[in-house]
């Protein structure tokens, strides 16, 4: 019995030290996969060594995973067969772009940006623009994000307008 109250105990002090690091800094998805991972791991240790699992580790750890699945998946797994006007799919964009920090789908985000351009929202283009002239979805095209931004800029997005003057300035 001894030995399980020492794994709940260095779960519990990880648990506490993992805090600072990551929840107060804003990044919950992060936070909520080390809790539970911590006490999956206490978990299976009281099982392996005494050959019964520790309910509480057992519980914290499925709390913890089914609080991530239910903040940072679910939402979006909603909002994708939801979605139908250009602002939907921008807002899917952005959840896919930032999905908890760690669990970022940048494909989704920018295929959804592309569907959302493609049906005339200017936030979508401008966005778009930026990530392949950029690189930022890990895809550089350079003609295809000017194309874009020009098209925004065109659409009155002041943002794309001076993008565009500082990369033809250069």
């Amino acid at each position: 019995m001894g030995n399980i109250s020492v794994v709940r105990w260095v779960a519990l002090i990880i648990s506490i030290l993992v805090v600072p690091l990551t929840l107060l800094r804003g990044l919950a998805a992060p936070f909520l996969l080390v809790l539970g991972v911590v006490w999956c791991v206490a978990a299976a240790t009281s099982y392996l060594s005494h050959h019964r699992i520790d309910a509480l580790s057992l519980w914290v750890s499925s709390f913890s995973f089914a609080m991530l699945i239910g903040i940072f998946f679910a939402p979006l797994w909603i909002a994708e067969h939801k979605a139908h006007t250009p602002d939907d799919f921008v807002k899917l964009a952005e959840g896919f772009a930032s999905r908890g920090q760690i669990f970022a789908n940048r494909a989704k985000a920018q295929a959804c940006y592309l569907k959302a351009a493609e049906a005339g929202s200017v936030e979508a283009q401008a966005r778009l623009g930026e990530a392949l002239y950029f690189g930022h979805y890990g895809i550089t095209n350079r003609d295809e994000g000017l194309k874009w931004l020009k098209l925004a800029a065109s659409n009155g997005h002041q943002s794309s307008l001076s993008v565009i003057r500082s990369i033809e300035g250069n």
